[in-house]
């Protein structure tokens, strides 16, 4: 999003110079806000006028809509807590992005406290000056520092002259510098100068915005040697006046405060002293400078108001439950989210969990959700209109969500801790898989209480459908099973377990049988730890990480690398039925 603002604007600029050139005979004050406007674009993102023309273009809120969700194995898994990765993974990376804002925010504070300090030295300075009786707009002081004649502040400005400037310079001269400074107070100089200063402090590492505050120097002068010439001063008198001040006083250290020195002082004296008089802007400057401030302002807008429509029309056509009742609920261990034949929904769940159902996401997926989301149990009996499959009875639930409990959401990708699986030493050790190790689709599909997750004492656990991978808890122990079973369905599971995205560097393809057992704990976040006095097997005993090159030849470790989220946006507790 960010390098996204950036390109934007940089190709902003460019356009920008394109059309200060082609203005090069024209008034100085007319480039000056070509680059100003040029470097309030870093301030101002693409993305706000898009939004502003999408808002244009609906009267209703709409969020994308996901996909139709792939089928979760597991559906009744106790809502997982966070957790930091244990201290016995390897492989951790660099964390390069929070590496890059540390350098940015390093370099934004110096920048600006570079800038604060210069500040502070000529606020000390105008205090300590003393009011001097000359006819001007705003107040004006003498300080007993060599400092060239500058406006100092934005709101209540004053001009700061040095002490025995007017025995330095002609009255002649001394007119000129006075009139160069009211231009820069009528046309508020100081303020424009302020507001790039902010774009220098916010994008110092681009060295565009450092050439584009050259610019805007160079024409503000070149503006007010242009209109203090038109209103009558002496050309010569003022051309001195402005070179005995570069030689007797120093230049002032901060852009924001308007002197007499900055720019090109050759070019200056050159344009003061010849004959050469800027074009006004006629018909066709002002019909080609409108058209390229139209088309900025208005295609971003256009785009935003052109996608409502068709977003709102995807809205308007979502599958909604033709009856749905939604009933608070004291809370269970056993959570579960399930779509029923004749398009039913039946729900025992907190929101968190009915988002991650709805939106086919992990529960690391869901960001700045409110607390009572993963604490506050419903319950949920939903039916469709048609037998509608899985697929829809989800896109349903999405509706119900968005409607009952008014969710409001954005997606983003982030730079987030991973797991990347890959071989271990000595390679895979998966066996091929045998017909009796998983459940056809023709056969029956016996529901173990929850869902697929099986409590522990509730009996043998079922055969995994054939393709898919299930969990269950034995006596305090996880196991991982399934037979023909891809990598993509092994990999989904065990991002839901450990509560990340895992990335597939296996290498392996085909399918395959699935059996790990390995003791719950901080590292598998969706799944409870076993009691105190829980009797475990051998092969359960051991972490998820210790389990998986013993028993799959296969490990895990922890890097960075980019996650699609749902950042929840506003969420309430549902309305009544």
């Amino acid at each position: 999003m960010i390098a996204n603002h950036v390109w934007q604007s940089t190709a902003f600029a460019a356009a920008a110079a394109l059309l200060a050139l082609a203005l090069r005979g024209n008034h100085a004050r007319t480039r000056h806000w070509v680059w100003l406007a040029a470097s309030l674009k870093f301030l101002a993102p693409f993305a706000v006028l898009a939004a502003l023309g999408s808002q244009a273009g609906s009267h209703t809120s709409v969020r994308p809509v996901a996909t139709a969700p792939v089928l979760l194995q597991l559906e009744a898994l106790a809502e997982p807590v966070q957790t930091d990765m244990p201290a016995h993974v390897p492989g951790r990376t660099v964390p390069w992005a929070e590496v890059g804002f540390v350098l940015w925010a390093c370099g934004s504070l110096l920048v600006t406290a570079r800038w604060y300090a210069r500040w502070r030295g000529l606020r000390a300075l105008v205090r300590a000056a003393r009011p001097m009786e000359i006819e001007f707009p705003v107040p004006v002081r003498t300080s007993a520092a060599a400092i060239e004649p500058g406006i100092f502040g934005i709101i209540r400005p004053v001009l700061l002259l040095p002490e025995g400037i007017a025995e330095r310079l002609t009255p002649a001269q001394l007119r000129a510098i006075l009139a160069h400074e009211l231009c820069h107070a009528r046309r508020r100089d100081n303020l424009w100068a302020a507001a790039h200063m902010l774009v220098q402090a916010l994008f110092w590492f681009h060295p565009l915005v450092w050439w584009i505050g050259a610019r805007l120097v160079e024409e503000r002068e070149r503006a007010c040697d242009e209109e203090v010439v038109a209103s009558g001063g002496e050309p010569e008198a003022y051309a001195e006046g402005i070179l005995a001040a570069c030689k007797l006083y120093l230049e002032s250290p901060l852009a924001c405060v308007a002197g007499v020195g900055g720019g090109n002082l050759r070019r200056r004296i050159e344009r003061i002293m010849g004959e050469w008089a800027p074009r006004e802007l006629g018909a066709a400057g002002k019909a080609l400078i409108g058209a390229v401030v139209a088309v900025v302002v208005a295609m971003p807008v256009a785009v935003g108001f052109l996608h409502a429509p068709a977003a709102r029309a995807q809205a308007e056509e979502r599958p909604k439950f033709e009856v749905a009742s939604i009933k608070p609920a004291p809370a269970r261990p056993i959570l579960i989210v399930r779509a029923l034949p004749g398009g039913r929904l039946s729900a025992d769940a907190t929101v968190r969990l009915l988002i991650q159902n709805a939106y086919s996401l992990q529960a690391f997926q869901i960001a700045d959700a409110p607390g009572w989301t993963g604490s506050d149990h419903y319950q949920i009996e939903a039916k469709s209109e048609h037998d509608a499959p899985r697929a829809q009875v989800m896109r349903s639930l999405q509706t119900l969500l968005e409607d009952r409990f008014q969710l409001r959401y954005h997606r983003e990708t982030r730079d987030l801790p991973i797991y990347e699986l890959s071989a271990a030493k000595n390679g895979p050790k998966l066996r091929a898989s045998k017909e009796e190790e998983c459940q056809n689709s023709t056969e029956p599909r016996p529901e173990p209480t929850g869902g697929r997750m099986a409590p522990p004492g509730t009996g043998p656990v079922p055969l995994a459908p054939c393709g898919s991978v299930a969990v269950a808890l034995e006596s305090g122990g996880a196991r991982m099973f399934g037979g023909k079973v891809p990598m993509a369905e092994f990999i989904r599971v065990l991002s839901m377990v450990l509560g990340r995205t895992v990335a597939d560097r296996t290498g392996v393809t085909g399918t395959f049988s699935v059996r790990l057992d390995f003791l719950p704990d901080a590292a598998t976040p969706a799944l409870p730890p076993p009691p105190p006095d829980a009797a475990l097997s051998d092969a359960m005993s051991q972490p998820i990480f210790s389990a998986l090159p013993e028993q799959l030849g296969l490990k895990l470790e922890s890097v960075k690398g980019p996650v699609d989220v749902m950042v929840i946006d506003h969420v309430e507790r549902p309305s009544e039925n």
